[in-house]
This record gives C-alpha cells, structure tokens and sequence, in this order.
C-alpha cells in the first residue's frame, strides 16, 4: 500500500525527515533503558553486601556483564508479552456482515491499496473511534465504534477505514504494543529516565499515525474526509467516557485524556491538518 502510492505521488519531506528523527530517539530511549535496567539490577547485590560482589569481580570480571545479559531479557520478555493479543468478547463486539455498507467499503479500500480485506467488526462504545487489534490467535482485527457509527458521514467512515487499513499493512498495532511496552517498563522500573524515554517512543507512534493519515488521504483522494473524520471523532470524545480499551490498540484519535503534548499518542488536530493539507496540495486540492 505505502509503496505505490509514495512511487505515484512521492515522499513528504516533512513527515520523512520528523519519523526519521522519532526513529533515532526511540533507538536511543532503548539503549539508555536498556543502561537503566542494568543498574538497577546491579544494585540488587547490594542488598546483601558488597563483599560478594568485590569477589565475584576480583575472580570473574566478566561476570559483571551479566546485569546487562538480564537487563536486555527482561526487556525482551515484557516486549514479547505485550504482543500476545488481546480477545474481543461478543457481549462488546459483533462481526461485521458482507453486505454491511462498512464491510462493502472496507473491501473496495483493500482492493484499491491491494492488501488482503482484514476482519471488522463493530464495538459497543460512546466514543466516535476506528482502531486495529491483535487478536490472540495472531489476526489484525478492524473495529469501528458504534459512535462512529452514528456521528460520522459514510466519506468520513471510509477515510478511517483507509487509515486502519495502513495499520494494518504496515504491522503498527503490534509496533505500537512494543512501543507501549517499553514505556511502561521505563515508567515501572527506571523512573528516573521515564521523562526522557516515553516522550520518545510516544514521538515514533505520532509518526505512524501521521502516515497512516497520508497513505489513507491518498488512498481516497479526499484529504478533506479524513480531516472532517478527525475532528468529528475528536469533538465526540470529549462528551463520552475515555475508553481505555483502546488504549492498547491502535486508535483513530486519542484515546486517554489529559495528557502532555509530550506523551500523547497521536499528534494533534492542527498537526494532522497541516499534514493532509500537503497532502491536498500534491493532489492539486485546495
């Protein structure tokens, strides 16, 4: 999907040379969690006394490597873990018909990306949102809100249908678990540099959704859909209440309130604007 469309309409230097710098950051956020994680586990000898450890370095130097050994395995398992997937209970959720107009629109934008139609389904919540999930057995799930249902207009439907289809072409709902994980665990365990590494990672996936935006505006063509499905989806979840579910998806528009700029997930209204705005310029839109 990203490849024909960028060989058709080129690169957006803009949103290229921002993703390349979130992509060095979070590098970076790995290695000094990684730094971190070390230490605090070289400091558990500590409580037993350090005549042990003088003597485990005067014998066996090489040994003192081994927090960084653990230090990596941890953070390999809690990654691991946060990629397991996550079941959608009937009692929430319903599948989606294939004469459903969402099921009908959904399989035309595959067809046009020319990625495999992935499941959808539609979930129980009072806040307008479209989001991908990984499910247990491994499969990358679209859902719709039945908000979104009710608030958005069928061309703002489709342009978050193409959105999600991006996430899901592109793996984003399990580099986003990964993404979470790692931020999660600096805020646990390494305290102390979790100001330094969440708003890193959180910077990497503001990226993805910025490029889904632009893959799914020039999907459709119609830029100016997927900024009205923003700011509807946007305005509606301001009424409603925050559904954490969603946190650990992949979100159309922010799911948690309240939060720094910083440390959001998703870039803001204005942001995504500017972003399709060039977009439409490309595309010879106003």
């Amino acid at each position: 999907m990203g490849d024909r469309t960028a060989s058709r309409y080129g690169d957006d230097p803009v949103l290229t040379r921002a993703t390349r710098r979130a992509v060095v950051s979070v590098v970076g956020a790995v290695a000094l969690l990684v730094v971190g994680l070390s230490a605090v586990v070289a400091l558990i000898p500590l409580k037993f006394g350090t005549f042990a450890l003088e003597a485990v370095g005067a014998t066996h130097g090489w040994i003192l490597l081994l927090p960084l050994a653990i230090a990596v395995l941890w953070l390999v398992r809690e990654v691991r873990r946060s990629t397991r997937g996550h079941a959608l209970g009937t009692s929430e959720s319903a599948d989606v018909g294939p004469d459903h107009p969402l099921r009908i629109s959904l399989s035309r934008l595959a067809a046009l990306a020319d990625v495999p139609t992935p499941p959808l389904r539609i979930v129980a919540s009072k806040r307008p949102n479209s989001y991908v999930v990984v499910e247990p057995d491994g499969t990358e799930t679209v859902c719709v809100t039945t908000a979104a249902l009710e608030m958005c207009t069928q061309a703002e439907l489709d342009a978050m249908l193409a959105h999600e289809l991006f996430h899901v072409a592109h793996g984003d709902a399990r580099l986003t678990s990964r993404l979470e994980a790692i931020a999660e665990l600096a805020d646990r365990k390494v305290s102390l540099l979790s100001g330094l590494i969440v708003p890193s990672v959180r910077s990497l996936m503001r990226q993805r959704e910025l490029s889904a935006d632009r893959a799914a505006a020039l999907l459709t063509a119609r830029p100016a859909d997927l900024d009205s499905a923003v700011r509807t989806c946007t305005a509606g979840s301001a009424s409603g209440p925050p559904d954490l579910r969603l946190v650990t998806a992949v979100p159309f528009v922010e799911a948690s309130d309240g939060q720094e700029p910083g440390w959001c997930t998703h870039p803001s209204v204005d942001e995504r604007a500017e972003s399709l705005a060039r977009v439409a310029a490309r595309l010879g839109q106003r």
